[in-house]
């Protein structure tokens, strides 16, 4: 809490939105004061047991979870495992492991009393600025000819995981895609593709990205070449952060340090701007590429 109750407003409260996970950590804070109760064991006492989420807990570095899934992150030569994060540190911003069917568990009760009496899930799902409800992004979209539907989503990543859910709730549907891949994109596509099949409307199968095409190049013919093809990536997209970030890894591959080092501070300085990044997203991006840029930094200090 000490890192961030000092930080001067970004904008005059209730004027603006903007996405942030102190937010959360700080309503997870409230109810830890308020209750007298750890945030992981509210979740259990209050969600996760009364609706028999056998398969769901809030994650932690000393735990020894059956089935757990390892987090991963893609490189321009295959994949390595993700950076460590002491989830302990997570709190209410993320960290939860679970299942799709533990989800289908949550999602329905959200159609219930079992959870929040129906004034409470008024209020949860009501849009407000930003058509953003209380953890929720809630829109219209295309359900037929002249017709529309309400879609409740919203997605998550922490490190070396994606996750992304969609709830059709007049219609009782619900899409979850979880993956522990961290520094991809694509979700988001695939979703859409799924919710318009479901109601019957046109779709394209998502494309191979420019990037991962790139990628592939820098496996198959050198890293080298590879700098050449992201370096026209970056010049028909630059406003995009992710470009710059890939630019970056490349030059890091390569052994050139300075370069690197300047591609990883563009892309730092593109995130909050990409207007192609969601917002989990861009707290992904922003963590992996200052991450790399200690590094290299602390490599540059060394020579």
């Amino acid at each position: 809490m000490k890192l961030f109750w000092d930080l001067d407003l970004l904008s005059e409260t209730g004027s603006q939105f903007s996405y942030s996970s102190f937010g959360y950590y700080l309503l997870g804070y409230m109810l830890e004061r308020l209750s007298g109760e750890t945030y992981a064991q509210l979740l259990h006492d209050r969600i996760f047991e009364p609706l028999g989420m056998n398969n769901s807990t809030l994650d932690d570095d000393k735990s020894i979870v059956k089935n757990r899934a390892s987090g991963y992150r893609r490189t321009l030569t295959g994949f390595e495992n993700t950076s460590f994060r002491d989830m302990s540190t997570a709190k209410a911003t993320g960290g939860i492991l679970s299942t799709v069917e533990d989800l289908y568990l949550w999602d329905q009760a959200l159609y219930t009393d079992k959870l929040l009496s129906e004034e409470y899930r008024d209020l949860l799902f009501k849009p407000n600025l930003g058509n953003y409800g209380y953890g929720w992004n809630i829109r219209k979209v295309p359900a037929g000819e002249n017709m529309e539907t309400t879609l409740i989503s919203h997605s998550g990543g922490i490190s070396g995981f994606n996750s992304l859910i969609y709830r059709f709730v007049e219609d009782n549907h619900m899409i979850v895609m979880v993956k522990n891949i961290r520094n991809t994109v694509g979700l988001g596509q695939i979703m859409q593709k799924i919710g318009s099949i479901l109601y019957d409307q046109p779709y394209e199968l998502p494309k191979e990205s420019a990037a991962r095409k790139v990628a592939l190049t820098s496996i198959e013919s050198g890293v080298d070449v590879a700098v050449k093809e992201y370096h026209k990536l970056v010049e028909a997209y630059p406003a995009s952060a992710n470009t710059y970030d890939s630019l970056g890894e490349a030059y890091m591959l390569t052994g050139d340090t300075d370069s690197a080092i300047k591609n990883y501070k563009l892309a730092l300085g593109k995130i909050a701007s990409d207007p192609n990044l969601s917002a989990s997203f861009k707290e992904t991006l922003k963590k992996g590429a200052e991450d790399k840029l200690n590094q290299l930094q602390a490599m540059a200090e060394k020579q």
